[in-house]
């Protein structure tokens, strides 16, 4: 049996969350923490989040994302930060062969015309 969630944006501060005829409201950093705990619960869920994105399907964009790159501490790689707009700073470490691999398809992705990003934070 299916359970129903609804969510209504009562102001700026506050949405009412209703859960199985259960209300609740909560505010910004009550759906942090509960974006959180479902993505780590998600995490060990099957069947796993698929490995590759489909191709096939239309994807949603955010255009032009705040961005910051930083070498790992650990000597690793570097880290990638994207700012989620809904779900605050994602940190990836990022291997140094693969960010290598991704500073050069970035590169042959571009198109020529546009001027580089002026430094790592945009």
């Amino acid at each position: 049996m299916a359970v129903e969630f609804k969510f209504n944006l009562v102001d700026e501060s506050n949405v009412e969350m209703e859960v199985g005829g259960i209300k609740e409201v909560l505010v910004a950093s009550d759906l942090e923490k509960l974006q959180e705990a479902l993505a780590e619960i998600r995490a060990r869920m099957s069947p796993p989040v698929a490995n590759d994105p489909n191709l096939l399907e239309p994807v949603t964009t955010v255009v032009n994302p705040r961005w910051f790159v930083a070498a790992d501490m650990g000597g690793q790689g570097v880290i990638l930060q994207i700012r989620d707009q809904g779900r605050g700073w994602l940190a990836y470490l990022i291997p140094a062969e693969w960010s290598q691999k991704m500073a050069e398809l970035i590169a042959t992705n571009t198109p020529t015309d546009q001027p580089p990003p002026p430094g790592s934070l945009n």
